[in-house]
């Protein structure tokens, strides 16, 4: 398996508008969502997504992931799915995070039947979780993509 160097993330306006960080969220909100979004705007733009049933929060705690984080994929593409309202895309070094001592956490290798629990098994979504506060360190991003 290839190791890929980067992490994408389609930006939210809060994160635009705070200079292009990259802001914790709590994940599994009471939404009724496979899993959080890469993008704010995705019960709009892909309400297929939005099932009935499980809700994010207790998936969340069931299997025991983060309580806050940030939403990433290491595809490129699917960065940009998700970036058609805000159009702000960026790159994150991966190989940055331990030294700013942020965790990650790709979705799928903690579920039991990662098939029936993430809809969107494409976007291969890795949590980055920063103890540190809300605002992840900057220097994490090596690039910011307007599309």
């Amino acid at each position: 398996m290839q190791k890929i160097p980067y992490l994408y993330r389609a930006l939210r306006q809060e994160e635009i508008k705070a200079g292009y960080l990259l802001i914790t969220k709590e994940q599994g909100t009471d939404q009724t969502l496979p899993f959080p979004s890469l993008e704010e705007s995705q019960e709009e733009n892909h309400p297929e997504l939005f099932k009935e049933g499980k809700t994010n929060k207790s998936i969340w705690q069931k299997n025991g992931l983060p309580k806050e984080g940030v939403s990433t994929t290491p595809y490129y593409e699917r960065a940009l799915h998700y970036a058609q309202k805000n159009k702000v895309i960026v790159r994150i070094n991966k190989s940055l995070l331990r030294d700013y001592e942020i965790e990650e956490y790709r979705v799928a290798d903690h579920l039991k039947d990662p098939e029936k629990q993430i809809s969107r098994p494409e976007d291969d979504e890795i949590i980055v979780v920063y103890n540190n506060g809300k605002k992840l360190p900057k220097q994490i991003i090596v690039g910011i993509i307007r599309i």
